[in-house]
């Protein structure tokens, strides 16, 4: 990856807390003012981080929730003010930011990672990590992004009802500091959100097709309540999945199509 200048400057201000219901909410309650931490801005600073070694009640997409187990699992957020985005564009922030956390493990196991659409990564076909942006809106424009990242680290096991999940421990059986790993992603955040401002998209909707889970490969999905086969295509500028099936191109929103395991 090219060396790109740096203005912003992801995890200058660093806040840790033992416990925080969900790093998210500390973020977009700083934002909105609602709080302030001690000796604090009034407004959290481009690149803010705020990381919990527990978190209870993390929140993932649509509702769904994500269980921080203390000292094994990183709960980590990070605020940007990508004002140079207009909201219809809002996916890209997406594509940078995954493919940020993606760089960031990419080194620390040999597995075959992947970015599962829309918001999770993965080791081979187990899930390590899943993520969260939640987002403002001024006069057409992002005013504020929060990315909420829930990272597998050290976790020995994992509830029966978890579809599939992995920790980078249960990869190589290696242990790690929770502290490197929130700095490690800080720096690759950073560099792929410089990506994004100086207007790379091209460059990063390539690189986010090149790793994402499926692309180019017949898989098993459910839409509704219908069961079918179909070529996993691409992902559109709106974030659409779009799915060849039958000859036909179709394009899913979030939650209106899921992937099912392939058939032994």
């Amino acid at each position: 990856m090219e060396s790109i200048p740096k203005t912003l400057f992801v995890g200058q201000v660093f806040l840790e807390r033992e416990t925080l219901d969900s790093t998210n909410r500390f973020a977009t309650d700083w934002i909105a003012s609602k709080i302030r931490p001690e000796g604090a801005a009034l407004l959290p600073p481009a690149g803010t981080a705020i990381m919990a070694l527990s978190q209870p009640q993390g929140r993932g997409q649509y509702g769904t929730s994500w269980h921080t187990e203390p000292g094994a699992g990183l709960a980590l957020s990070v605020i940007f003010y990508p004002d140079f985005l207009p909201a219809r564009e809002v996916f890209r922030l997406n594509v940078a930011l995954s493919l940020g956390v993606l760089d960031a493990l990419k080194g620390t196991t040999s597995a075959a990672w992947s970015l599962k659409w829309p918001n999770d990564v993965y080791a081979g076909d187990r899930k390590v990590a899943g993520l969260l942006i939640e987002n403002g809106i001024a006069k057409g424009h992002l005013s504020y992004a929060v990315l909420g990242i829930g990272l597998n680290v050290n976790q020995r096991d994992f509830p029966s009802d978890l579809p599939n999940p992995a920790s980078l421990f249960q990869l190589d059986g290696e242990a790690r500091d929770l502290r490197e790993l929130a700095c490690r992603l800080c720096e690759s955040l950073e560099t792929r959100y410089e990506q994004l401002r100086l207007g790379a998209w091209l460059a990063l909707k390539r690189q986010y097709l090149g790793a994402l889970y499926g692309y180019g490969e017949r898989r098993r999905f459910r839409a509704g309540d219908q069961e079918f086969e179909g070529v996993l295509c691409g992902v559109e500028d709106s974030g659409e999945l779009a799915v060849e099936s039958g000859g036909i191109l179709r394009r899913y929103r979030f939650k209106e199509i899921q992937f099912l395991p392939d058939l032994a």
